[in-house]
């Protein structure tokens, strides 16, 4: 894992463990959502928009990836930069390319603003907020 000693990896492991709960919590969420509105859909009910699993999901890979990079935990690549705006990008089309996007949005709020909101939200406060490398703070550690 990027040149680290043994000690540092297992610190690695228990802070990735802590400090990604919140976009677990969503990704796992988004996933059940999704798949329950699948299965609404098959049997001709549609109580649960299938939209809002698939923007939890985007949006909370699209944020642990940012945090992952700006922790130094992974390498910043191209790849996953690319990544993150294709999947904020997919979650804007999937939001607006709707049809009757306006009614859908004064009918059901949740899916179609407040969480593409709160994707947005959550992404841009990490990405414009300072972090210091995770392996950084244990090697210059003391003990």
């Amino acid at each position: 894992m990027c040149g680290l000693t043994i000690r540092q990896q297992s610190f690695l492991g228990v802070v990735m463990k802590r400090k990604f709960i919140g976009s677990t919590i969503a990704l796992i969420l988004g996933i059940f959502l999704f798949v329950a509105s699948i299965g609404q859909l098959a049997i001709g009910n549609s109580t649960v928009d299938p939209l809002t699993g698939e923007v939890m999901i985007l949006g909370s890979l699209a944020y642990r990836s940012l945090k992952k990079r700006k922790l130094g935990i992974v390498k910043s690549t191209y790849y996953r930069q690319v990544f993150e705006i294709l999947a904020l990008i997919l979650i804007l089309a999937l939001v607006i390319l709707q049809s009757d996007f306006k009614m859908r949005l004064t009918n059901d709020p949740l899916p179609n603003f407040v969480i593409p909101v709160w994707a947005f939200v959550a992404y841009g406060i990490f990405f414009f907020r300072k972090h210091r490398n995770a392996s950084q703070d244990k090697a210059n550690d003391p003990k």
